[in-house]
């Protein structure tokens, strides 16, 4: 499991370091909090370098500090590959394949609620809007509600989604659930860029 992770953060540092914006992510990597590396991931999501399954790999539930070690992971495999462009040396790769796990009841319950949004929004594309810009967790829940409202989203979806008196797993979740339906529907994405708050505790 830790190799075919390793070969996962490997691929995305290779792809960061090649990039025309690479010391733009490097700096990015280097300064932000785990909030921002939340963001970050997502917006790697949103640009196809990740997929939801691998985001929910990268950062899972209960694991809060896993962003920080993804980060420095990700420089490491960044400086090399910039080192390595400059010299002309070939980029010392490891052995190994991605084998992401199969999805656990929290990634598939998330999932299914994903699909029934994107399948039931009459406007899934501002909906979407509203809920990645939201600033609180009494915004993301507005934006549930109007799912639930529209019949796009379950009473049961809501209550797994925004659990009473957890606003920092209502924070994991939207992203999580932001990460499958940028994902899943790319297409249908807003061009404003995802704002995701901070999975620290905040007060809804």
């Amino acid at each position: 499991m830790r190799t075919s992770k390793l070969m996962l953060l490997e691929r995305l540092g290779r792809t960061l370091g090649s990039d025309e914006d690479a010391r733009r992510w490097v700096q990015r990597l280097r300064t932000g909090d785990s909030g921002d590396l939340y963001r970050l991931l997502l917006e790697f999501v949103r640009q196809g370098w990740l997929t939801h399954e691998e985001f929910y790999w990268l950062v899972p539930p209960n694991d809060y500090g896993a962003t920080y070690e993804v980060r420095d992971v990700l420089l490491a495999v960044m400086y090399e590959a910039l080192n390595c462009a400059e010299r002309g040396k070939p980029f010392p790769a490891l052995t190994g394949e991605e084998s992401p796990p199969a999805p656990d009841e929290t990634l598939q319950r998330l999932q299914a609620l994903g699909q029934r949004l994107l399948e039931g929004l009459p406007n899934f594309s501002a909906w979407l809007g509203r809920l990645q810009t939201a600033r609180s967790p009494r915004e993301i829940r507005g934006a549930y509600l109007s799912a639930v409202q529209r019949g796009a989203l379950s009473w049961p979806g809501f209550v797994f989604l925004a659990p009473l008196e957890d606003t920092q797993r209502t924070w994991l979740l939207r992203d999580y659930l932001l990460a499958f339906l940028f994902d899943r529907a790319r297409e249908m994405l807003p061009e404003e860029v995802a704002t995701s708050e901070p999975t620290t505790e905040e007060v809804g």
